[in-house]
């Protein structure tokens, strides 16, 4: 009912903002997101009906639920607001929803529609505005996701992920995709709030927990978490302690980070549920199964 809606809107607004111009029947692709894989951009083939307003048709396309389990751009409440046209810049006014995402999803999606509309023949740039943004997006060319002479490469990393399970924690490997001048702090933190892949783990960090800032000093790993981390706090303490050392441990295992401090909406975090918190948490290895 949701996707019908949104799929309703998007043709109101496209119907009335400046369009692209129609494109004959020919296939064109269709980007989403790889969310449970290595959180790249899935493709597929679609055939644009001939004479069909293209602008209309891609982003019809991107709300449409992928049939392979990946997650559409257009999804979890990101709709579009408006469009408008200058030249070769199309720029996309999305709902509040995409300013909630973490840094990740937005780039993704941000990647996939300029994937997506830079297919149309009259589109080489594009731009993504938020009110609940500070400041829009910055404008993206499909040769800036192309990683030209410059630009950063990215190079893939496997980390280890610690989730519960029963009374101990279990190590869940992954691995990650990063510019080779960031750190992998960000996603371990983001990979932990995402869950674990596996049946037998239980992901017990509340799913809309964002990550709001990440920082080392001297040895210290920062994690400033948002407000909903604190919203389903597990109920014994012995479970409240595993989900803190999930973040230490996964957080230690990475060279330079010793310690770990974690905070709430730029607080000092002391307390979770009985569990008290000392400014910098090490690693505890007693906790992990062997």
């Amino acid at each position: 009912m949701k996707t019908a809606v949104a799929v309703a809107v998007l043709m109101l607004l496209t119907a009335c903002a400046p369009q692209t111009s129609p494109v004959n029947a020919h296939t064109l692709t269709v980007y989403a997101i790889d969310w449970q894989g290595e959180r790249t951009l899935a493709e597929r083939s679609v055939t644009c009906p001939e004479g069909a307003p293209a602008l209309t048709f891609l982003l019809t396309q991107a709300a449409q639920p992928p049939a392979d389990g990946c997650v559409a751009l257009l999804s979890d409440g990101i709709t579009v607001i408006n469009t408008s046209q200058a030249a070769d810049l199309l720029t996309l006014t999305l709902s509040d929803a995409f300013a909630a995402q973490t840094p990740i999803r937005q780039s993704l999606v941000e990647a996939g529609l300029t994937m997506l509309l830079t297919q149309l023949p009259d589109v080489r740039r594009l731009q993504i505005e938020c009110a609940a943004l500070p400041a829009p997006r910055a404008v993206c060319q499909r040769s800036d996701l192309l990683f030209d002479a410059p630009v950063v490469q990215p190079q893939e990393h496997e980390i280890v992920l610690y989730f519960v399970r029963g009374e101990k924690l279990a190590g869940e490997k992954r691995m990650v995709v990063v510019p080779e001048n960031q750190q992998l702090m960000r996603p371990v933190v983001e990979s932990l709030i995402s869950g674990a892949r596996r049946d037998d783990l239980l992901s017990l960090i509340p799913h809309d927990t964002r990550l709001l800032t990440i920082d080392l000093e001297q040895g210290v790993c920062f994690v400033n978490l948002s407000a909903e981390f604190l919203l389903s706090v597990p109920a014994d303490a012995a479970t409240q302690r595993l989900v803190v050392l999930s973040i230490v441990n996964s957080l230690t295992q990475l060279p330079g980070v010793r310690a770990v401090q974690l905070l709430v909406d730029g607080a000092t975090l002391t307390q979770y549920g009985a569990c008290s918190l000392a400014p910098e948490m090490t690693r505890d290895e007693s906790v992990l199964e062997k």
